[in-house]
């Protein structure tokens, strides 16, 4: 019998990006050799973390922050509050608080930090891959916007990854062009250019590919409308625009901080604060719309909490920037209720600067942060008697009237702001006006006529707690 030789067996590529630092999914990459008979992995781009994620030790615990959420565990769970952070795509660092303290007054020295991090992950990645992959596969590994300058180098050092970043890579049947550059992102990485630099770029790598030979093209910038590496858009401020809510008619308006610093001057607020989750708010019964909305633009729900309580109130995490995004449906409920998606259509990206600063007025326990919001918003904004301009009193003074827990908190948080001002050592002109306008919104307040049902609850006092107990971090 004459058998004919058999066939053989086309090139295989197995390729993935942006593992942003998980062990795991480095680890999967690798074992992609064995498990789809690749000859060749190829590693996109965006390889490196997003960011270091402090471990304080104290008291035989050690505590972080995890998707924006403080953790806290014994000490012998280290190594399952590692791999957790790690998973998120973060480079977890135990430090005491003199180095914590550093990095948070020290941009030179974090971003130091946050490169050496970077480059002992990807050497212990690549000694990984030597020790795992056959000699007959091929690891390609090149950079993306993501990823520093720094680890260029430290790709090209190691025997056993190739790094054809900007190059023609010779592949056998095949040659494959690699590029790491994109176009401008509201991050400011470290490989933007604009669309006719990257064309250029792009056509200076491709005139060197040879005749005739068909070309695979690793180019970590996608596609313009590809519907790849969809992201929720930012401006330059780190605001949210989730253009697609006003394309499907959902509206949505920032709360908090967020909305605090958009309701500033361009120069920024007179005392600024750092700015961590985003809080929203969207009219009842838009929950379904929502969700659609934010989880096409790569956000992440919390499926049990949403399922539990998506009825007011919704969770979303964007895991690439370690963030939480609370979403408030119908009304605000901390506190005490404020009915902040009444009026939604009076600012194009925030509520009313009358609903903004209530939402603060009903904390009971003041934070410094909220401090200095309340602070910032009757800076730059006139307290008025209506109208639509400024800080509506009369509208404050109206909720209020009707509620009895909300006036008495109220009350405190305005005597302890004006008791605290003096901490902040602001100019007299600045700490004349802020008192000013405290002093009218209260006077406005008192002189609002209150409902039957206030002063029926008036008349218990505080023998009775006025107010509710919030979880500020709900799981």
């Amino acid at each position: 019998m004459f058998f004919g030789r058999a066939p053989k067996r086309a090139l295989r590529i197995y390729f993935a990006t942006d593992v942003h630092g998980s062990d795991r999914c480095f680890r999967k990459f690798l074992a992609a050799a064995d498990s789809y008979e690749a000859d060749v992995l190829v590693l996109g781009g965006d390889i490196a973390g997003k960011g270091l994620v402090p471990i304080r030790s104290h008291d035989g615990s050690l505590s972080a922050k995890v998707r924006g959420e403080p953790v806290t565990v014994p000490r012998n769970e280290e190594e399952r509050l590692r791999a957790e952070i790690n998973r998120l795509g973060f480079y977890p660092i135990v430090a005491g608080d003199p180095e914590i303290q550093r990095m948070e007054a020290e941009p030179a020295f974090l971003d130091a930090a946050f490169e050496r991090a970077i480059v002992d992950q990807i050497r212990g990645w690549c000694r990984l891959a030597e020790e795992r992959l056959a000699p007959r596969v091929r690891c390609i590994i090149t950079p993306g916007n993501d990823d520093p300058k720094a680890i260029d180098a430290v790709l090209r050092a190691e025997p056993r990854i190739e790094s054809p970043e900007a190059e023609i890579c010779d592949l056998g049947p095949v040659v494959m062009a690699s590029c790491g550059d994109v176009t401008p992102t509201p991050w400011n990485t470290a490989r933007e250019y604009s669309e006719e630099e990257l064309g250029n770029r792009l056509e200076k790598i491709l005139e060197n590919v040879p005749a005739g030979r068909k070309v695979v093209v690793n180019f970590h910038c996608p596609p313009y409308g590809s519907g790849l590496d969809f992201a929720a858009e930012l401006d330059a401020q780190l605001r949210p625009v989730i253009r697609g809510a006003d394309r499907k008619g959902v509206v949505i308006r920032l709360l908090g901080g967020v909305a605090v610093y958009l309701q500033s001057p361009p120069g920024g607020p007179l005392l600024p604060r750092p700015i961590n989750d985003i809080d929203v708010v969207a009219k009842r019964g838009a929950r379904t719309a929502v969700t659609g909305v934010l989880v096409g633009a790569g956000y992440t729900p919390d499926e049990m909490f949403n399922a539990l309580h998506g009825s007011r109130r919704l969770l979303f995490f964007d895991e690439e920037h370690g963030r939480k995004l609370d979403v408030f449906v119908g009304q605000f409920v901390m506190c005490h209720q404020v009915p902040v998606a009444d009026r939604l259509e009076r600012e194009a990206l925030t509520v009313p600067l009358a609903e903004l600063l209530t939402t603060k007025l009903q904390i009971v326990e003041l934070t410094e942060r909220d401090q200095r919001d309340i602070y910032n918003l009757v800076y730059h904004h006139e307290v008025t008697a209506g109208g639509g301009l400024g800080i509506e009193a009369d509208y404050i003074g109206e909720l209020c009237a009707r509620d009895w827990g909300l006036w008495r908190t109220a009350k405190a948080t305005i005597a302890r702001c004006k008791e605290n001002l003096a901490e902040y050592k602001l100019d007299v002109s600045a700490t004349h006006l802020i008192l000013e306008r405290l002093d009218m919104l209260w006077a406005r307040i008192e002189a609002t006529t209150k409902t039957a049902k206030w002063r029926l609850r008036s008349r218990v006092g505080d023998r009775v707690r006025w107010y509710d107990e919030p979880e500020e971090n709900p799981q």
